[in-house]
């Protein structure tokens, strides 16, 4: 079995000529004529060129889980096992398509977008045959390919997948606004990608209507819209308005990152060696600390925001600066998070125009002296437990 750790095995070969009357074998990927089939699941076609990439992006990790759908050599004897087997596969299948899914995601979130590619495309394939071809429930796999296309520039592919994935919500009036958001999105930067900014913005204001039904106007979910047309009236030339928009990108991270590390700072409040002992738990254990996309996110927002000379001001840059600090103390980063504050401190005092220090506050109950000392408690807490 081919699992995720081994070597690639040479495909054994396709002949074309060679099918059964009426049977053309294609590429899983790209629907070219099949020239290698999968030596492991040997279930699986591919042109000449596509192997390698589905192995490294997904297929090395449910080979032996494809392998296992095919139907058996012997018949089932009863309704019974007939009735069993039929829902082993299911198991399989959505197993299969939950591991896909995941890859995509984690891809994604890499901008590794050609590697995105092939796992959104399994999990489409798998979803359609659970599902059918205009199910709601094959929306995801539709967005996921969508941004694999736009990170590639492939504008036609992904406005082929957005186009599907809108025709499906259209169809269904259960879609949840969360959904709707995630497709507004999307189909706003596709037209971004185009340079239609008008039809950009509209997209990411339905996109920011529906995210903030669907989780709150100050969620990090809605964030994404916000940070999305910031970037739209920049380039427009408009960065008076641009700047409002991330303005409140930065607030909203801002409220949610030192919420977090207020967490962290009452978790802490037992001595560090106290963690040291068998079966003590980890106050910090409890916290939700952001999972990793939307730690990604974060950092590339604020980081890009950071990085904007053409809307910079002291006390912009400052706010920037120390949310991206708590950031840093969140994602165990701890000199970079020293870093920050430290920058923090120069903007503060090497600014060349006189600024009132209530420009400076950032609206967090976290201060600077908070970050050092959580950051010395974070590191003696680490040492104690690799002494232990």
């Amino acid at each position: 079995m081919a699992g995720a750790s081994e070597e690639m095995e040479d495909g054994f070969e396709v002949n074309p000529l060679a099918n059964p009357k009426g049977i053309k074998l294609s590429c899983h990927l790209c629907q070219k004529p099949a020239r290698i089939q999968c030596p492991s699941c040997r279930s699986t076609y591919y042109c000449v060129d596509d192997q390698l990439a589905d192995w490294r992006s997904i297929h090395s990790q449910v080979c032996s889980l494809i392998a296992s759908l095919k139907p058996p050599e012997t018949h089932a004897n009863s309704d019974t096992e007939r009735k069993q087997r039929k829902k082993h596969q299911q198991q399989t299948r959505d197993r299969i398509t939950e591991m896909a899914l995941t890859e995509a995601r984690k891809h994604l979130h890499n901008e590794d977008y050609t590697l995105a590619f092939p796992p959104s495309l399994l999990a489409l394939k798998l979803l359609t045959d659970t599902h059918g071809p205009a199910h709601l429930e094959l929306t995801p796999a539709l967005l996921l390919l969508a941004q694999s296309s736009l990170g590639q520039d492939q504008l036609r592919n992904a406005e082929k997948f957005l186009s599907q994935a809108h025709w499906t919500v259209l169809q269904n009036s259960q879609t949840s606004a969360s959904l709707h958001s995630q497709l507004h999105r999307n189909l706003g930067l596709l037209a971004a990608a185009r340079e239609e900014y008008l039809m950009a913005k509209k997209h990411f204001a339905e996109d920011i209507y529906q995210s903030s039904i669907a989780y709150g106007t100050q969620s990090i979910k809605t964030v994404g819209g916000l940070f999305q047309l910031g970037n739209i009236f920049l380039k427009e030339d408009k960065p008076v308005v641009a700047q409002s928009f991330f303005n409140e990108v930065i607030k909203i991270w801002l409220i949610h990152l030192d919420g977090i590390i207020q967490e962290m700072i009452k978790a802490l409040q037992t001595p560090p060696s106290t963690f040291a002992l068998p079966g003590t738990k980890d106050p910090l254990d409890s916290i939700d600390t952001m999972n990793v996309a939307e730690r990604v996110e974060a950092r590339q927002q604020l980081q890009t925001v950071l990085s904007l000379q053409e809307i910079q001001s002291p006390s912009f840059a400052y706010k920037a600066c120390f949310t991206l600090s708590l950031l840093h103390v969140i994602m165990k980063e701890y000199p970079q998070s020293l870093a920050y504050i430290d920058e923090c401190t120069k903007i503060k005092t090497g600014s060349s125009t006189v600024i009132e220090e209530r420009e400076f506050e950032v609206g967090a109950e976290t201060t600077g002296k908070d970050i050092e000392i959580l950051v010395a408690t974070l590191r003696e807490k680490e040492m104690f437990k690799n002494d232990k």
